[in-house]
């Protein structure tokens, strides 16, 4: 390629119009298969040669053959319309969800039961995508849900006010359970509310790693 030249100088179709007529090895039948004129073909040709300025082509009556600097010109040319094609096949899976990463934060408390499951069959509807867990406190999940760092968290309820600007959809319920000594006066109790254990010691886990 002339010292000076680009890639980005030259538009994706010389590089159609180059293969088809390389591989066929006929103006003629490579118009037919690209479903333009042959004299337009011709002219396409032509231009690619004088702005590469390089003989890409010999020409023996209506066939022609690829000349040394050709040859080389076709691996490469192919090269890029490949990585093209690939690049757009990407792009479209990203859009289509079919491809990327997906953040998602959670609890391992909360989510034992529900993540590997849920795990399981996203991964059977979406295999292009790669789910990246982050094992966050729920302060951590909130803030990286609003900036933009996880796509989803799994979560107990927060409050009202902590949820501002974001969705909250009730997947499971869980019972709340306490324990206690044997000899603890609700030992016996099959149920009890909350106010039952008013003025009790508790031990919780800490809001930073809730």
């Amino acid at each position: 390629m002339p010292r000076g030249y680009t890639w980005a100088d030259m538009e994706l179709r010389h590089l159609r119009y180059f293969v088809a007529v390389a591989e066929e090895e006929n103006v003629t039948r490579a118009a037919a298969r690209l479903r333009i004129s042959q004299p337009s073909l011709s002219r396409q040709i032509l231009d690619l040669e004088e702005e590469l300025q390089l003989p890409l082509f010999e020409h023996n009556g209506k066939s022609v053959r690829l000349t040394e600097s050709g040859r080389v010109f076709l691996s490469e040319a192919r090269a890029v319309l490949e990585r093209v094609a690939d690049a757009v096949k990407t792009a479209k899976a990203v859009s289509s969800g079919q491809q990327g990463e997906l953040h998602v934060g959670y609890a391992p408390s909360l989510t034992i039961k529900l993540l590997p499951r849920a795990l399981r069959l996203f991964q059977e509807d979406a295999s292009g995508v790669r789910v990246v867990l982050h094992d966050f406190s729920t302060e951590e999940m909130l803030n990286g849900l609003r900036e933009g760092e996880l796509c989803l968290a799994l979560l107990k309820r927060p409050s009202n006010k902590s949820l501002h600007g974001l969705a909250f959809e009730e997947l499971q319920r869980f019972p709340v359970c306490a324990a206690m000594n044997r000899t603890h006066r609700l030992a016996s109790a099959r149920k009890f509310s909350l106010h039952s254990l008013a003025g009790e010691n508790h031990r919780l886990f800490a809001h930073r790693v809730s």
